[in-house]
């Protein structure tokens, strides 16, 4: 290890170290079939609200989850998902701003 940061480091390549332990943490999480997913809630979760969310979620993707929840009240209630690059928008805010477009 101190000999590739030494290379990082010889080769003016330094600031790439957390784009290498990144990349090296997705093939990690990928082995170990761990997803990382973000969800955003207009609120706090408690705990029994974000361990229904943790089970459902398991389930619907057959996969460990490190769920990173966020709060955001623009989103009324409902929730997003986001993994890797989906975003899943169960939010009201969304669905308001679809049923106003008919």
């Amino acid at each position: 290890t101190l000999n590739f940061i030494q290379i990082l480091i010889d080769e003016n390549r330094i600031e790439c170290i957390t784009q290498i332990r990144d990349f090296f943490e997705e093939c990690l999480n990928a082995k170990n079939n761990l997803i990382t997913l973000e969800v955003t809630l207009a609120i706090d979760p408690k705990p029994d609200l974000a361990q229904l969310i943790q089970k459902t979620l398991e389930k619907k993707y057959n996969s460990s989850l490190r769920i990173n929840f966020l709060k955001n009240e623009e989103i009324l209630g409902g929730m997003l998902i986001k993994y890797g690059d989906t975003v899943i928008d169960l939010s009201v805010r969304n669905k308001i701003e679809n049923f106003s477009k008919i």
